[in-house]
């Protein structure tokens, strides 16, 4: 039987053990983050793709979830069409990231980028209908397409703008990660408490080196 701690752990290995082949090939490739005088302080080249990681620690525990689960499996390939588009937006946010730390892409680049993977994860299924301010319930009607748009949109810069200091993303990746857990667990979503944790685990697993 499938356990948040036996989630995390194998996330979190799984991560731990990929971190130093991904940094082995981003010094192969190039794939490398040097110093300059300005917002660059640190004194030699350090190797990127650690969003590689991330995802591969993910996305392997998420195999494992299937096939080590029936009851994981039917809920997820309940609706396939939002897992597909799930694990496709993951994987394209994961490639813009490399693409932007190898080329390094202009704003309305990544931007554009950013907006295609958001528009998977909403032609998924993912939207939100209405929203609470304070008592007062707001039916977002037509505007819920494009308000969805902007939270994930906003969300992924935000990440992108505190990613400027070893382990800060990450750290607040995993807080943010294990508070959805709870939530999720809280409401009785208990797979998505399991896709968090998973997640969680993996972050973890790379801190280790970040």
């Amino acid at each position: 039987m499938l356990t948040f701690a036996k989630i995390f752990l194998v996330s979190c290995c799984l991560a731990a053990a990929l971190t130093p082949l991904v940094r082995r090939c981003s010094v192969w490739v190039g794939l490398l983050d040097h110093p300059d005088t300005g917002r660059k302080l640190h004194d030699h080249p350090v190797p990127l793709g650690g969003g590689i990681v991330v995802l591969a620690g993910f996305l392997g525990t998420l195999l494992a979830m299937l096939l080590m689960s029936k009851s994981v499996a039917s809920e997820l390939l309940a609706v396939p069409g939002f897992t597909v588009g799930f694990i496709v937006a993951s994987v394209g946010i994961c490639l813009l990231g490399i693409c932007d730390d190898r080329f390094t892409l202009r704003g309305r680049q990544k931007l554009v980028g950013q907006l295609i993977v958001s528009s998977a994860v909403v032609g998924s299924g993912l939207l939100i209908t209405d929203i609470r301010i304070f008592a007062l319930d707001v039916d977002l009607g037509i505007m819920a397409v494009p308000f969805t748009l902007f939270w994930i949109l906003a969300a992924i810069n935000a990440m992108n703008l505190i990613d400027g200091m070893d382990g800060l993303a990450t750290s607040v990746g995993l807080v943010l990660s294990v508070g959805i857990a709870a939530m999720a667990v809280s409401t009785g979503h208990r797979v998505d408490a399991m896709l968090a944790v998973a997640l969680a685990g993996s972050l973890a697993g790379f801190l280790f080196y970040n």
